[in-house]
């Protein structure tokens, strides 16, 4: 059984999985960003803008995973729709600091970005599996 089966027969697991992400990406983004802020060009507050909501997802995602009883479909769309939503604040705010962003600013939005859509549209793909 491939992992992507897998995860879309036991979709518990995407909770785990998308609440370790959006931990990561707080992290990464409020602390990790903060310190390297004149390599990576995206100003402060930016970066704090970027890691609070993940935060709010991690709560989400913990709720989802310890209360799941089964019928996903309408907390993964919900998560998916978050994580879309992220992906927006982060090209918005990609063209709002293209000034003063740096290549590996760039690079970490553009790999944050492909990675959290990926990701949505696999939860949007696994709900539609369990209606």
């Amino acid at each position: 059984m491939t992992v992507l089966r897998r995860l879309r027969e036991h979709p518990r697991l995407l909770f785990l999985i998308d609440g370790a992400g959006a931990l990561w990406s707080a992290f990464v983004s409020g602390v990790v960003l903060i310190t390297l802020q004149k390599y990576v060009g995206i100003p402060q507050q930016a970066l704090y803008l970027l890691a609070a909501p993940p935060l709010l997802f991690v709560v989400f995602d913990t709720y989802c995973y310890l209360t799941y009883r089964g019928r996903p479909a309408g907390r993964l769309r919900t998560i998916a729709g978050l994580n879309l939503l992220y992906c927006l604040l982060s090209l918005a705010l990609m063209v709002r600091h293209h000034d003063v962003l740096q290549l590996p600013g760039y690079g970490y939005l553009t790999v944050e970005i492909f990675v959290v859509a990926n990701l949505a549209l696999f939860e949007i793909r696994t709900a539609k599996y369990h209606v």
